[in-house]
């Protein structure tokens, strides 16, 4: 499972993503009057979770790199 050095990065980002869960504030907007919250919260149990999937299925590792493609593009668009 250590053997890749992405597995050691997915590891760290799922890691960060739970500490951030719990120790981020909630970030919200006032646009025109109106409070809009930010989705930053379901975010960061995205990116988790998809972190902590691609480090479950490591012995499958076109499967993996798949994942981690949407991991990436999804951070794109963020």
């Amino acid at each position: 499972m250590i053997q890749r050095i992405q597995t050691v990065f997915l590891f760290i980002i799922a890691i960060v993503s739970v500490i951030g869960f719990f120790l981020l504030p909630p970030l919200d907007f006032y646009i025109l009057g109106l409070m809009v919250p930010a989705l930053l919260k379901s975010y960061i149990i995205l990116t988790g979770s998809l972190a902590l999937l691609s480090l479950m299925i490591f012995k499958h590792r076109k499967i993996q790199l798949i994942i981690n493609r949407l991991h990436f593009f999804l951070h794109v668009a963020m």
